[in-house]
């Protein structure tokens, strides 16, 4: 899958402040899922941004470590 050439990766990294290795990667293949949804062959920044919604953001609706860090 290719990129757009007008992605800021920076922003998109400000957008995933401590997620994982795992995390990044999932942004990124859900990123070219969204693509692939719209029957194109090129990512744009559009689809970084709702893979971040749906992936880092998702991920938080989830967490239970609020939970633990108040049962500690």
């Amino acid at each position: 899958m290719s990129t757009d050439s007008n992605i800021r990766f920076d922003l998109i990294a400000r957008l995933c402040n401590n997620a994982t290795g795992a995390e990044l990667r999932s942004v990124c293949t859900e990123a070219g899922m969204f693509a692939i949804r719209e029957r194109r062959k090129i990512a744009t920044e559009e689809d970084f941004f709702s893979a971040v919604d749906k992936v880092i953001k998702g991920y938080a609706k989830f967490s239970s470590t609020p939970r633990y860090l108040t049962y500690n």
